[in-house]
């Protein structure tokens, strides 16, 4: 526990209490992220009245100070974060999965709207939080994958055509799909193309896993030591699997290969606004666990500016908009889809009483 009385100390300049247990979340952020004084002026905010009260505070003041903590602690404290959750029944979002991967892999989405990545330090911020769980809730991707997508770059173009086409000439050209919907498959490796995250070229999933391999040889060589890091450490993930797990658009391009890695087609970048998420992992359950622990992650992340006084925003207004994501299985031979799952449900983004949860 952190004395409330710290806050009276303006001249503290390095508190050093990272190695504190801090049950409030807020104030954890602010002490592995922010400077003293932000932590100090955050204590000072929260402090209970009981603890501003001085030392020479009469009998009668002590007394009422205390029944106006009771008081305070029966009421339930204010919401400091809103998730707006907003359903969209006449164009659902829709992953079609394919009976050809449901047996290896699973997989959870939603959206997320009203983001604001302007700021390179937001963009930063989401990495790392997706780096932390691959690591942590993750087990290193062996029960779950992460991964990100530029909404925009996702759904195909409105159908329109110049007004000069003539009739023959639009009867003629394709009609791009109206509902919106990407597909999880298991496709032959080499079966699979796309330009991986961070690199320049095209090259198949074969070839990209043997390239990784090649890359993590020379890398112990030149290190002269066994262990390797980044994206090499998950390649043995996909060693013997005669099919890939592969998302794509409605185009047949790769958005990602889970576990290794996104491709560059659809990467979120500053000019994001909607952001589709995907987990897959070994099941439902633990890839709906996974993508709670992000959404709590992402509402909660506290980003200061160069300044280290201003807060950076994540989201316009700050409040994060989710838009449901149906997964289903599909089956060429029958029209009639089987729901794997839908993100968020009822028993989705149980957090604590400062977030609130508003469902349209």
């Amino acid at each position: 526990m952190i004395p409330a009385e710290l806050a009276n100390c303006p001249k503290l300049k390095d508190a050093q209490l990272k190695e504190n247990p801090i049950k409030d979340r807020r104030l954890y952020k602010l002490i592995e992220q922010c400077p003293t004084k932000k932590v100090l002026d955050y204590l000072r905010m929260n402090a209970s009245p009981a603890k501003k009260s001085g030392k020479n505070a009469n009998d009668d003041d002590e007394q009422k100070t205390n029944d106006d903590s009771f008081n305070d602690s029966n009421e339930k404290p204010k919401p400091e974060y809103t998730i707006r959750i907003q359903q969209n029944p006449v164009d659902k979002f829709s992953v079609l999965v394919s009976k050809l991967i449901i047996n290896q892999r699973k997989i959870v989405a939603c959206i997320i709207h009203q983001m604001d990545l302007s700021n390179p330090k937001v963009l930063k911020k989401i990495l790392t939080i997706q780096t932390k769980l691959h690591q942590t809730v993750c087990d290193n991707r062996q029960k779950a994958t992460i991964a990100t997508h530029d909404l925009a770059k996702l759904l195909p173009p409105p159908p329109t055509y110049a007004s000069q086409t003539s009739q023959s000439e639009k009867n003629q050209l394709p009609e791009p799909p109206t509902s919106r919907a990407i597909y999880f498959d298991g496709r032959v490796p080499t079966k699979i193309r796309l330009v991986p995250l961070g690199r320049a070229n095209e090259m198949t999933a074969m070839e990209l896993y043997r390239l990784l391999n090649d890359e993590a040889d020379q890398y112990r060589k030149e290190k002269k030591r066994n262990t390797i890091s980044g994206i090499h450490k998950y390649i043995h993930l996909l060693k013997g699997k005669q099919l890939y797990p592969v998302l794509m658009d409605y185009r047949d391009n790769v958005l990602s290969l889970p576990p290794l890695t996104n491709a560059e087609y659809s990467k979120i970048g500053a000019n994001t606004k909607s952001m589709f998420i995907e987990v897959t992992g070994e099941s439902i359950p633990t890839c709906r666990m996974v993508m709670n622990e992000l959404i709590h992650s992402l509402i909660m992340a506290t980003i200061m500016d160069d300044d280290g006084e201003t807060s950076v925003p994540v989201f316009i207004n700050n409040e994060m908009i989710i838009e449901p994501v149906v997964c289903e299985l599909t089956d060429i031979a029958n029209t009639q889809n089987e729901l794997l799952v839908k993100y968020p449900a009822k028993i989705d983004l149980q957090f604590e009483e400062k977030i609130q949860i508003i469902n349209e």
